[in-house]
């Protein structure tokens, strides 16, 4: 394995530390979704989206786009961040 697919594959910026000691770390490509049965993250104190990102195995991005954030833009405490795609209103 080469040193760039640890960071791509866990949403490293490139010339970044290393991960971190204890730190869940992929080997492979993360999901575009959560695994079925996780639809809605509630933010923590503290919490990182790219936290949020690793703990459910899916891309950084796609949680961004998910929850209509942009890159960077940190979550609010005590909401839900949606980990699979919204579902539609009744009636649509």
């Amino acid at each position: 394995m080469k040193n760039w697919e640890i960071y791509f594959y866990n949403d490293l910026p490139k010339g970044s530390s290393q991960p971190k000691k204890d730190e869940l770390v992929y080997l492979q490509r993360k999901r575009y979704i959560a695994p079925k049965g996780n639809y809605f993250h509630t933010v923590h104190p503290q919490e990182t989206m790219r936290e949020i990102s690793q703990r459910y195995g899916m891309k950084l991005s796609r949680l961004y786009h998910l929850n209509r954030l942009k890159k960077g833009e940190k979550p609010i405490v005590g909401d839900p961040l949606y980990l699979r795609k919204r579902k539609p209103k009744a009636g649509h």
